[in-house]
């Protein structure tokens, strides 16, 4: 399967799945034409209609003017005890960093024996600055540690556990960690560049 990319100017774009070897769209698979804000929206649309496991690998071949595309979804081997079944997928835009910025995440529904989870994966995305520096908005590892720090005192009040004073060190402890990194990284000139 393909994926064509064509810019149709005025801030729009026209999208096509194809299937290996047609030289016309697959004609059961989706096809977009609109605003350059609403693509990926499409795009995440059509993959989930051809490709309902959600794992799947995706690219394009320049011809003709298209845009190449290169997506990957990768269901992280990971569980959350005592659930087997995976929960979160990345999503590979970019061969640098392999997934790093772009994710999914099931939503649990209940427990029963472990955790039951829906089918449609709500986004997390990180921040990440683009090769052409431009900026992909998203959060920061930081501010989800925060998060949990927060969340995690509240659930204790209400139900404490003897691990609770440990697993908040090994928050704070990320988190002071993350810290020192970026003051290394202030300290040489090279916070928020592409730059080791």
């Amino acid at each position: 399967m393909k994926i064509a990319i064509e810019d149709q100017g005025a801030g729009r774009v026209s999208l096509h799945f194809y299937t290996e070897g047609a030289p016309t769209p697959d004609p059961t698979a989706a096809s977009y034409v609109g605003p350059v804000a609403h693509l990926k929206e499409a795009l995440d649309i059509g993959l989930k209609q051809i490709f309902p496991s959600q794992t799947y690998k995706l690219y394009s071949d320049p011809s003709e003017g298209m845009t190449t595309v290169a997506f990957k979804r990768v269901v992280l081997d990971t569980c959350v005890f005592p659930s087997n079944e995976s929960s979160i997928v990345s999503i590979i835009t970019d061969e640098k960093f392999d997934g790093a910025h772009n994710y999914e995440i099931k939503p649990m529904l209940r427990y029963d024996n472990g955790a039951v989870y829906g089918l449609e994966g709500l986004p997390l995305t990180f921040v990440k600055k683009n090769d052409d520096g431009t900026w992909q908005t998203g959060v920061q590892t930081e501010q989800l540690l925060l998060v949990i720090a927060d969340r995690h005192p509240k659930l204790n009040a209400v139900f404490p556990a003897e691990e609770h004073d440990e697993f908040m060190a090994h928050i704070h402890g990320a988190l002071e960690c993350l810290g020192r990194r970026f003051k290394k990284r202030l300290d040489r000139g090279v916070a928020g560049e592409h730059k080791a």
